[in-house]
């Protein structure tokens, strides 16, 4: 009936059939980001929510803190005089 390249190609007449292959289970595996090591990473994960979200408000205060420290002090080095900006410094050069 069919040349025999054929069924050898096609896998006919194979007597012992074999089940399907057997997989492994993807595993999650967590790693180590620059600045912080595995411990601390499962240490953050594994925390309330209620107090990440209290460390994330204590971040923000201090954030802003600093920036009106910075604002304030540019504002007192601009109001003590220094050089007064010359905004046309390029005028007429191209």
């Amino acid at each position: 009936m069919w040349t025999l390249a054929w069924r050898r190609l096609n896998k006919k007449g194979l007597k012992d059939e074999h089940s399907r292959t057997r997989r492994r289970r993807r595993v999650k595996v967590t790693r180590a980001v620059v600045g912080l090591n595995v411990d601390e990473l499962k240490k953050r994960r594994n925390q309330r929510p209620e107090v990440r979200a209290a460390a994330r408000e204590a971040a923000l205060r201090e954030v802003k803190e600093r920036q009106k420290a910075a604002k304030k002090a540019r504002k007192a080095a601009g109001k003590s005089g220094g050089a007064a900006k010359s905004y046309n410094k390029n005028r007429g050069k191209r």
